[in-house]
């Protein structure tokens, strides 16, 4: 029903994601071949509570949709002129080039998967700038003089993070795209089932290359899809929660200790104590990450979970009623990072909605300025 309504949004892809991992649980629950931690059972499958926290979500967002003109507004910002300017363009896309040198400084290859520790190699800390290169070209792509070059750098930024063994900030990426290109086709009838075959064939490719950086010596077409549908990550994250709900029922909840790493985050570099991952980890095993639900019922409980369900969802809907350009520069650090947040928790996108989008408005309003002669930008249109 919330495909049915919503299509390609930033509501439609969420709700994918976290009722993707409620198939992986339902897997664990009843016997299939599941993977990493899930399938070693070490903490109970929770099912019922993640159908619960999931059931909850859907049920909230499908009203919101209902009510609300939020999809109406997510498409109105897509006719919003974001356009940072020729020089600004150049300028991220040198910069997100950059980044990724920074971050990745090794040739790529499939092989160094497993000997390599990709979150620690780079000279730019990997945890809080990955989504950067991303968010610059999407900005960048929006100026027409330079969208070819542009595109040509994407391609080039996705090869280099995907053979380095990082997809999830290249399909957030890939997601925003996909977002742009229905809203700006929505009356062309292809339009769905163009995304979709696009989608099905990169989601194939990204399998791939995750078995690849797991150390399998050859792919075979059927393990490849049924990894699309037992995903390696989307295991990881939902053992996670069932460690987050086994916390609660034992009634070692950490009461909003973790949250306060949301406020050292937006402070660039400063050292994290606080993360939710750190913090389970002292009591479990885990592969990192957690399913959007764990951090809530780690801290509060099941009821906590469903309230920052409605919450984030009513925080979505707010954030695209107004069409300004800062709010679109949101909204693409959100689509971006949608991977992330479903799967790792809401951190990543703070240092691009804190400080570049507002660097670069500020940078492209006075480059403005100085074209018109030092005059108001905002007085000349008026």
């Amino acid at each position: 029903m919330i495909f049915k309504k919503a299509k390609i949004s930033l509501f439609s892809i969420l709700a994918f994601l976290l009722n993707f991992c409620l198939i992986q649980e339902y897997g664990a629950y009843v016997g299939w071949d599941v993977y990493g931690l899930l399938a070693f059972k070490q903490v109970p499958i929770y099912f019922y509570e993640m159908f619960i926290c999931v059931f909850s979500f859907n049920l909230i967002l499908y009203c919101v949709l209902s009510i609300s003109n939020c999809l109406e507004n997510e498409g109105k910002l897509f006719t919003l002129n974001v356009d940072a300017g020729f020089q600004i363009s150049v300028l991220l896309i040198i910069a997100a080039v950059g980044i990724t040198f920074l971050m990745f400084p090794t040739i790529p290859s499939l092989g160094a998967f497993v000997l390599t520790n990709r979150f620690t190699r780079g000279i730019l800390p990997f945890t809080g700038w990955s989504c950067m290169p991303p968010f610059f070209m999407a900005i960048a792509i929006m100026n027409e003089r330079c969208r070819k070059c542009a595109i040509f750098v994407t391609v080039i930024i996705v090869f280099w993070y995907v053979f380095h063994g990082e997809r999830v900030d290249c399909m957030g990426l890939l997601a925003f795209l996909a977002i742009k290109y229905y809203n700006n086709n929505r009356n062309n009838k292809n339009t769905i089932m163009k995304i979709g075959v696009i989608a099905g064939c990169v989601v194939v490719l990204f399998v791939a290359v995750g078995m690849l950086r797991t150390g399998a010596d050859n792919l075979q077409l059927k393990k490849v899809l049924n990894g699309a549908l037992i995903q390696s990550t989307a295991c990881d994250v939902s053992y996670v929660f069932n460690c987050a709900v086994d916390l609660a029922t034992k009634g070692e909840l950490f009461h909003g200790i973790t949250f306060l790493s949301y406020a050292v985050n937006c402070v660039p570099f400063l050292n994290d104590p606080y993360s939710f991952g750190s913090y389970i980890q002292n009591f479990y095993p885990t592969a990192g990450g957690g399913l959007f639900f764990a951090e809530p019922i780690a801290n509060f409980g099941l009821k906590f979970a469903i309230f920052f369900s409605g919450a984030y969802i009513l925080l979505l809907a707010r954030l695209v009623r107004k069409t300004t350009k800062y709010r679109f520069m949101v909204y693409a650090a959100l689509c971006i990072t949608i991977f992330r947040t479903a799967w790792y928790g809401l951190n990543y996108p703070i240092i691009a909605i804190l400080y570049f989008a507002p660097a670069i408005l500020f940078a492209t309003r006075l480059i403005n300025r100085k074209k018109l002669g030092g005059y108001n930008i905002d007085e000349v249109s008026n």
